[in-house]
């Protein structure tokens, strides 16, 4: 058995049918679409509902306007337009060595904030490692500024 037929066993058990109707239909939903096996149909259903309760977007941001109220976008509060342009709030996340926190702001050109050029989006954060020297904040590894460029152009 799955951990997934162990979870609805379980629930069984327990008379929650609901989520056992639930997850049954999903997983035969993707059986039928993917042929997966059965340990591959726990691991997906396992990572989907995971990322659903975790607040995670499964699918790209787009500009429909039902995914938009008064500029913010209601599927990532992080993200939002103004002025006529997108950004992204938690695009670069600077995390101080030192002090062991995350800052938010500029450092060596970057800023937490990015710009979205194109839609459809799938919102990435960077985790950027930064230094002090003389009081001010470094990107301690130089590569990653290029790949935020690349990602955020």
């Amino acid at each position: 058995m799955t951990e997934l037929e162990f979870y609805i066993e379980y629930l069984k058990q327990n008379d929650e049918i609901e989520k056992v109707n639930l997850l049954e239909s999903i997983k035969s939903e993707i059986n039928s679409l993917l042929k997966l096996t059965p340990f591959e149909q726990s691991l997906f259903v396992k990572n989907v509902i995971s990322d659903l309760f975790n607040g995670y977007q499964l699918c790209p941001i787009t500009l429909d306007e039902k995914e938009w109220d008064n500029d913010i976008n209601i599927r990532n509060n992080n993200i939002y337009k103004f002025e006529d342009k997108y950004y992204f709030n938690h695009a670069v996340l600077f995390y101080s060595l030192e002090e062991k926190s995350l800052l938010y702001g500029d450092c060596d050109n970057i800023t937490s904030v990015q710009e979205i050029k194109t839609f459809p989006f799938i919102p990435k954060s960077f985790n950027v490692q930064v230094i002090t020297l003389n009081g001010e904040y470094h990107v301690l590894h130089k590569n990653v500024i290029d790949e935020i460029r690349l990602y955020y152009p």
